[in-house]
C-alpha cells in the first residue's frame, strides 16, 4: 500500500471514529436529578416534565429539599440558590422551610431559555443547597422562526 493510500485509510478511520463517537456518545440529558448533602441529612431533587424547551421558551422545574435523616426536631429554614446558563431562572433564591412535622420542602421555578438561538444548544440550571450542587440540563431547540 502506498503512503498516499495509507493517509487517505487513516483520514476514513479518524472520520468514522468521529462520527461514531458524536453520534453514540450524544445523549438525551435527564429530566431528574438529585444530590445529596455530604453530610448525608438532605436531598436535592430538581425535576421538569420534559428535558428541553424552545428558545425563548418557559419550562416549570419542581424544587425539592427532602431530609433524609427524618423528622427535623428543629425544622429546617435555608437557602437554594441557583445559578443558570443559556437562560434565565425565576425566582433565584428560594428559601426552604421544613417543619419538625414535614419531611420535605416544595417549590417551581420556571426557566426561560435564551433568544436568538440559531442552533441547538445546552442549558443549565445548577441548584445549590448547602455543600449540594444539582445540575439539569436542558436541551434548547431553535425556535420555528429561526428554523
Amino acid at each position: 500500500m502506498s503512503s498516499q493510500a495509507l493517509v487517505v485509510k487513516a483520514v476514513e478511520v479518524t472520520l468514522s471514529l468521529a462520527l461514531a463517537m458524536a453520534f453514540g456518545g450524544c445523549s438525551e440529558p435527564d429530566n431528574q436529578v438529585s444530590r445529596s448533602t455530604a453530610d448525608g441529612e438532605f436531598e436535592l431533587v430538581l425535576h421538569a416534565e420534559r428535558n428541553w424547551v424552545v428558545s425563548e421558551g418557559k419550562l416549570p422545574v419542581r424544587v425539592v429539599v427532602r431530609s433524609l435523616a427524618g423528622p427535623l426536631e428543629d425544622g429546617l429554614v435555608d437557602q437554594v440558590t441557583f445559578v443558570v446558563n443559556n437562560g434565565d431562572v425565576s425566582p433565584r433564591t428560594v428559601t426552604a422551610i421544613i417543619s419538625e412535622a414535614e419531611g420535605e420542602y416544595l417549590e417551581w421555578v420556571i426557566f426561560t431559555a435564551a433568544r436568538n438561538l440559531s442552533s441547538e444548544q445546552q442549558g443549565e440550571i445548577n441548584a445549590i443547597f448547602r455543600d449540594a450542587l444539582a445540575t439539569l440540563k436542558i436541551r434548547i431547540v431553535p425556535g420555528s422562526d429561526t428554523l
